[in-house]
């Protein structure tokens, strides 16, 4: 009689084996993936936080909110290239620095929404459809691919925040004002 198990290739995702040989490895490389998604969240936080200085209104924060990096990066782009408070310098250094973030998450997207499979050798990959063909791509990952997105976010994070400071001072902690100017008015309110 004929084996009647479904053929399953090598190369399919079996999930995360949080035991056995593959225990240490499996765990560090879930570690390092949350570091980049943890990385990517807090880099969103201060796009958002970038768009509402440039717009210069804390109302700005209900459009910023929710926006994916794509394209709060594209607002951000737009709104310093018609600034003109800004020096010539100052605009290619946070365009340059929205250039490495976009990047950055470019990377992050394929660690997340790609595929992770496990060949026989134990090597993780990302395995990515490409639209109008058949085929799938494979494309090795490591751990240090993993930390260098995390830092290489956190990295260009502290830098954005830091621009803001320094080229408008005036707007730091813009994103967070309107929650603030509500929480006055609601405790101005119960002390009457």
């Amino acid at each position: 009689m004929p084996d009647e198990r479904p053929y399953w290739p090598p190369l399919v995702p079996m999930g995360i084996q949080l035991n056995g040989p593959d225990l240490d490895e499996d765990a560090r490389m879930l570690i390092g993936l949350g570091a980049v998604v943890r990385a990517a969240s807090a880099a969103d936080h201060t796009l958002r936080m970038l768009y509402c200085a440039l717009v210069g209104s804390p109302y700005a924060v209900v459009i910023a909110a929710g926006q994916m990096t794509s394209q709060l990066i594209k607002d951000c782009r737009a709104l310093i290239n018609v600034r003109l408070d800004l020096t010539p310098e100052s605009k290619i250094r946070i365009l340059s620095l929205l250039n490495e973030l976009h990047q950055r998450s470019e990377r992050r997207n394929r660690f997340v929404h790609d595929i992770w499979v496990g060949g026989l050798d134990g090597q993780s990959e990302l395995m990515r459809s490409k639209r109008g063909t058949k085929d799938l791509s494979l494309e090795p990952i490591t751990l240090d691919q993993l930390i260098d997105t995390a830092s290489g976010i956190i990295g260009t994070q502290i830098q954005i925040t830091r621009w803001i400071s320094e080229a408008l001072p005036q707007a730091v902690g813009m994103e967070a004002r309107l929650r603030l100017i509500e929480a006055q008015a609601r405790e101005d309110e119960v002390g009457r």
